[in-house]
């Protein structure tokens, strides 16, 4: 069995935006299959932080649910999930999956929803209000949310002190804090280099079950990818093995950290 500290998700590659700075690249018409979610979660046994990615999540929530449906089926406990959307569009949808995988996470101290806040998405929300409701209500809880939020108004939305800063700012006709990929590089606005931190994986003789720490990025079709901010180009480069081999993929990690 395997446990995740980290499981990020590609349920999408679509988006409804087309952002200078996109680090994707070119949106793709493809949807992670429920074939490749359940293969995924087969002989997985605990997921400290669940992510939902893309492209953009919200154009798949079906995924999502599907996802939930899994991990009741399989027994998998979860401890907290995080979705990221751009906020163009809201669905009514959106607050009841995120109800059922708030009621599905046994920690919680760290889930969330947010909206991507920075210049590239800004002028797309025209929903952003709606957004930040069911955004505050996971990122601080019922009670945080019906206390605290009455005290701002709208012109006071940036002196919230729960607010989450961008890493992306302008100064000067200048960006910064972009990854230097997709969009971003073509047009020239990149900044900063990838990283990439391959997982570490510890082998449990005791129990039998493989620990994985880091984070683990799946894309649509199933492959493991060592980064969560690669283009759609480039992805390749840090695939590492894909979820149709599960011991293949992490055993040399194990065999490593045994070493």
């Amino acid at each position: 069995m395997y446990s995740f500290d980290n499981l990020i998700f590609e349920i999408t590659r679509k988006c409804n935006m087309k952002c200078a700075h996109c680090l994707r690249g070119n949106a793709q018409n493809k949807n992670m299959s429920k074939e490749v979610m359940l293969q995924a979660l087969r002989n997985v046994s605990c997921i400290h932080t669940v992510t939902f990615g893309g492209g953009e999540p919200t154009l798949n929530l079906d995924m999502i649910w599907y996802f939930i449906e899994c991990c009741r089926m399989l027994d998998i406990e979860v401890g907290n999930f995080y979705i990221v959307t751009n906020g163009k569009a809201y669905h009514k949808e959106l607050e009841d999956v995120c109800d059922a995988l708030y009621n599905l996470c046994t920690d919680n101290e760290i889930s969330g929803l947010t909206v991507s806040d920075d210049e590239f998405h800004r002028e797309w929300q025209p929903n952003r209000k709606l957004f930040e409701k069911t955004r505050d209500r996971y990122l601080y809880g019922e009670d945080v949310y019906y206390s605290e939020i009455a005290k701002y108004g709208e012109c006071e939305e940036i002196a919230k002190p729960y607010a989450r800063f961008t890493d992306k700012t302008h100064k000067d006709g200048q960006f910064y804090g972009l990854i230097n990929m997709g969009r971003a590089s073509e047009n020239g606005i990149g900044d900063r280099e990838l990283r990439v931190y391959y997982p570490e994986v510890e082998n449990n003789n005791y129990n039998g079950e493989i620990s994985v720490n880091g984070e683990v990025y799946i894309t649509y079709n199933g492959d493991y990818i060592a980064t969560c901010d690669s283009s759609y180009a480039r992805m390749n480069e840090f695939k590492f093995g894909t979820i149709y081999d599960k011991e293949k993929a992490f055993l040399k990690f194990a065999n490593e950290n045994a070493a």
